[in-house]
């Protein structure tokens, strides 16, 4: 029998009630500890989206209908201001060995009366100058030990997303638990679905800029 989990798996969630954003469920009490920019400012980090509540075909940031996101990870690459960053975001491609990587910018912000700390990102495709950057999605942080994992919600799409500080070591590696893999506090509109996955190793691959 699989493991539970494996790097190249992503855990699909159905929303129970659509009507009520996931926002509302979360503990404030829990938001005063966590702060984004601990993510964002580990220039060079790679960070591994292993579990989420969306299909590997209805990413919310990878917004390309002949992709599918699988193996996804996150390279933090730069450092523009304390709370501007750049990133990229690759993931597999199934009509070529090498993998797509795209280069996003995140801007880190806080919410008056919401939470205490800086905790939301705002994404953005990023382009060169003089072409504008196109604003992708929100995201913000729900928990983080900063050690193991980190837990992102996303709106307007109401999706959940894991970042996982460690990378798998083969195909259906067991990914250990961490406190990230309990959904349910912070999600509490979301229930576990299906599993779509796919067997893959951990190889090194080519990269395609999009």
């Amino acid at each position: 029998m699989k493991p539970a989990y494996g790097f190249c798996l992503m855990a699909v969630f159905s929303v129970a009630s659509p009507a009520t954003s996931f926002l509302h469920n979360v503990k404030k009490s829990n938001a005063g500890a966590q702060n984004i920019t601990k993510i964002l400012n580990r220039l060079d980090k790679t960070y591994y989206i292993l579990r989420g509540t969306y299909s590997s075909d209805e990413s919310p940031m990878i917004r390309y209908s002949y992709y599918r996101f699988r193996c996804g990870k996150i390279t933090i690459s730069e450092g523009l201001s304390p709370t501007n960053f750049t990133a990229l975001v690759s993931f597999e491609n199934p009509r070529s060995t090498a993998d797509v990587t795209a280069k996003y910018l995140l801007r880190a912000f806080s919410s008056k009366g919401m939470w205490p700390t800086r905790n939301f990102m705002a994404v953005y495709k990023y382009y060169p100058a003089p072409r504008e950057h196109i604003f992708v999605d929100l995201m913000f942080l729900l928990l983080s030990d900063y050690e193991t994992c980190a837990l992102f919600g996303r709106q307007p799409s109401e999706e959940c997303e894991i970042w996982y500080y460690g990378k798998p070591n083969k195909t259906w590696s067991p990914v250990g638990k961490t406190v990230c893999d309990d959904f349910r506090p912070m999600c509490a509109n979301k229930k576990i679905g299906t599993v779509s996955q796919q067997k893959m190793g951990i190889v090194s691959r080519p990269e395609v800029r999009i």
